[in-house]
């Protein structure tokens, strides 16, 4: 065997250990994009969890406030300036102020549940489209993987 043809045996043999022939640059470039995508799904499935911990949190607040809306809503109901109703000329204007004061307390509770809904939706979406990017990323993982 001469030198050159032995140089060319060492070489196709390193190139095979390595996979640095076009298979291996090949199986390289898949190799780098499923672990880029990954780490995306990865970063997604964090996103997830940090909307949900954020919900939590803002659901926390907005129900406390609830609660208080309607303990005022409530108050509103029982609390009556007694000293309005002594005549029928008092009673007619304590009555516009009595009922002033209701519609405001349950237009803050329906404010608040109306808030309560709105960050349930919108929390739920940004978890599905985020639960939809990770089924691409996992599809496009399987396509690659087949045809490797």
């Amino acid at each position: 065997m001469s030198n050159s043809v032995k140089k060319l045996a060492i070489v196709t043999i390193i190139m095979g250990i390595f996979k640095i022939g076009e298979e291996g640059k090949l199986t390289n470039f898949f190799s780098r994009i499923i672990s880029t995508l990954n780490r995306e799904i990865t970063n997604f499935k964090h996103n997830i969890d940090g909307e949900k911990l954020r919900l939590k949190s803002e659901l926390q607040k907005l129900n406390d406030k609830l609660e208080d809306a309607k303990v005022a809503l409530t108050s509103v109901y029982t609390d009556i300036d007694y000293s309005q109703l002594k005549t029928n000329d008092t009673q007619e204007k304590y009555m516009e102020v009595y009922l002033d004061a209701l519609g405001a307390a349950e237009s803050e509770v329906t404010r608040l549940e109306a808030l309560i809904e709105f960050a349930k939706e919108s929390s739920k979406k940004i978890i599905d489209s985020d639960k939809d990017q990770i089924k691409k990323r996992e599809l496009r993982i399987t396509t690659i993987q087949d045809f490797k």
